[in-house]
């Protein structure tokens, strides 16, 4: 009698075994998943600000040296200058009023970028396929990152800019990088490949 109980008990354990790691399995995949992104959500948005403290103090990361240091300074994300899994966008915005297009020789007329913030540097490190800027991409740009025409270029125009920058005026400029870093492995969203995007502007 009491091992036809115990046979049952059995039996019964091995039933809530199961179904507590129906639970369980899913709960444990979701916290990893969650503190990888966490993890690397927290090291792009440091390599963020730190590329961006360097622009804003003058580094030209034209410079094949001044790329090699932010690859170091992006280490463990699988970043290279011209490929990898990140892409670094540095760009110099600056806003065109009256006395910028009347230094240039133009009326207001001739003047098409009045009023607006444009890009006039844009440099980006790293896989160009990843990622563009979230703010419009000049169609026209030097070897050196200098946007060409951006007075007149409509494509200059850094879109949804003003919206994070409202007390910017004529002859105020900002300094922005974009960062976006592709992470592979478990995804929420079962699709195999989430990235994770941050922005600074100094």
């Amino acid at each position: 009698m009491r091992r036809e109980k115990r046979a049952r008990c059995g039996g019964s354990t091995i039933v809530e075994f199961a179904f507590s790691m129906l639970l369980l399995i899913p709960l444990t995949v979701g916290v990893y998943v969650l503190g990888f992104s966490l993890t690397r959500g927290i090291q792009v948005v440091q390599v963020g600000r730190d590329a961006g403290h360097m622009f804003a103090r003058g580094v030209d990361f034209a410079v094949t040296a001044n790329q090699d240091i932010l690859v170091r300074l992006a280490g463990g994300l699988g970043m290279t200058r011209d490929g990898g899994e990140g892409t670094v966008i540095f760009s110099k915005v600056y806003f065109i009023g009256h006395d910028q297009c009347a230094a240039a020789g133009l009326s207001d007329d001739q003047c098409t970028n009045i009023n607006w913030p444009v890009f006039t540097k844009r440099i980006v490190v790293g896989n160009r396929t990843l990622a563009v800027s979230a703010h419009g991409t000049p169609a026209s740009v030097q070897s050196d990152g200098t946007v060409n025409n951006y007075l007149r270029d409509t494509t200059a125009r850094a879109n949804g800019f003003i919206a994070l920058m409202p007390s910017m005026g004529p002859g105020m400029d900002a300094y922005m990088v974009e960062v976006y870093f592709r992470s592979t492995g478990l995804s929420l969203d079962g699709g195999g490949t989430t990235g994770v995007y941050s922005r600074s502007i100094f």
